[in-house]
């Protein structure tokens, strides 16, 4: 939590700006842990995060890839989760790298261009074109 009283302005744009982005943050984490409660998890973690960072958030000029970012941040060091009983979709998706799936999921699902990937990732365009390439030939192998 904020360690000092939000102002009205930051209340508004917290509830304005922030708390509508929820389902999409939701489908985001979702796509990158594949796991329904995994991605709640880390829904209401970068929640708790962006909270702390509201200020900053606020200031940015876009505010969804700021919550992005810190999905990322806090997921990328987390140990990929492994299940051989999931359904077949599921299953390619888990055979991407992490990277990949992330870069696949940016451009192609939610339509970012390179350099907010770029911005997102703290990659160079030539990392997230790489990523992106690599899951897009394994999605199409199965």
């Amino acid at each position: 939590m904020l360690n000092r009283p939000a102002t009205k302005e930051l209340q508004d744009f917290y509830l304005e700006q922030l708390c509508p982005k929820c389902d999409e943050l939701l489908r985001f984490c979702f796509a990158l842990c594949l796991s329904l409660q995994d991605a709640r998890n880390l829904t209401a973690h970068t929640f708790s995060i962006a909270l702390e960072k509201l200020p900053e958030i606020m200031k940015s000029q876009h505010p969804m890839l700021a919550l992005l970012s810190i999905a990322w941040d806090n997921l990328k060091s987390e140990p990929e989760r492994q299940d051989d009983m999931l359904p077949p979709i599921i299953s390619t998706l888990l055979a991407l790298k992490r990277e990949e799936r992330l870069a696949v999921m940016l451009i192609d699902i939610m339509g970012l261009r390179e350099k907010e990937c770029c911005s997102l990732t703290g990659w160079n365009a030539e990392t997230v074109i790489k990523h992106a390439g690599a899951g897009r030939q394994k999605i199409l192998a199965v």
